[in-house]
């Protein structure tokens, strides 16, 4: 019988989480390289890792919605889901899966983001 101690699926959990924020930061490279170089790697390595615990704390449990609240992070600010209104109320939106909440957050920061470059 195989026998996995609590200590190696904590090492093996860290590996993960790792190579996580490793392709979360390669992403945001391809995808936001002003932002990323505004921060700085060990400031957007500290959102990512801030994003994936914000993220979680509101359902969002895949790596796909977890990288997409990043992105969102990254364009809305770091407390977006605490400051924008409009953010608050679809996060608490329990009549909605998390990919429909995501789905929802996306097009309004899009609205959100269009109405600031109207001003």
């Amino acid at each position: 019988m195989l026998i996995i101690r609590n200590t190696q699926l904590q090492v093996f959990g860290e590996q993960q989480s790792t190579q996580f924020i490793d392709a979360v930061f390669s992403h945001l490279e391809r995808c936001f390289p002003g932002k990323l170089e505004t921060l700085g790697e060990a400031r957007a390595r500290d959102v990512i890792r801030r994003g994936i615990d914000r993220a979680k704390g509101h359902g969002f449990t895949t790596q796909r919605l977890v990288c997409r609240f990043i992105d969102l992070t990254l364009v809305l600010g770091v407390e977006f889901d605490k400051d924008l209104h409009w953010a608050v109320e679809i996060l608490q939106r329990r009549d909605l899966t998390a990919d429909e909440r995501m789905q929802s957050l996306f097009q309004a920061g899009i609205q959100h983001l269009n109405a600031g470059r109207a001003s």
